[in-house]
């Protein structure tokens, strides 16, 4: 579906390819502005919506003094995420899909969330699940 007036639409099948970007990521190395949670998280957006919300801007940025996702990656993906027209919702009304902020081990990241967890990518590689309880933000793509 896409883009359309007033934000960003789920596919019909993006819970298919939903499954897809999160098959691949198991196993991708993390490296910022390479693949780290806000290009893991624009990657399922695109895959559910079509929108690419990392654009031109992807693997334009690099690693700062702060290791994972530091603030300005957060607030980059953050910025694009609303201007993208997601509806925010309440940590304890997330779903399959919803984007989220969440406290890990590692500081704040973003990830995708799975049920009762977040799939939130880590270093070296791969994807860690942290418990939904630990969500701080959430978005969801309008249906």
């Amino acid at each position: 579906m896409g883009e359309r007036r007033g934000g960003i639409r789920k596919r019909s099948d993006w819970a298919h390819r939903l499954d897809g970007v999160i098959a691949g990521a198991r196993s991708k190395r993390y490296q910022i502005g390479d693949w780290d949670c806000a290009v893991f998280v624009a990657d399922a957006i695109e895959a559910m919506s079509g929108a690419d919300l990392m654009g031109a801007d992807r693997g334009a940025y690099a690693a700062g003094p702060e290791s994972y996702c530091g603030e300005p990656v957060l607030a980059f993906i953050a910025r694009r995420i609303i201007g993208a027209g997601m509806v925010k919702v309440k940590p304890k009304f997330v779903r399959l899909g919803d984007v989220a902020a969440v406290e890990t081990k590692h500081g704040l990241g973003l990830g995708v969330v799975l049920g009762a967890v977040v799939a939130v990518p880590v270093e070296p590689a791969g994807l860690e699940p942290v418990s939904g309880q630990r969500i701080t933000h959430a978005w969801r793509i309008k249906e």
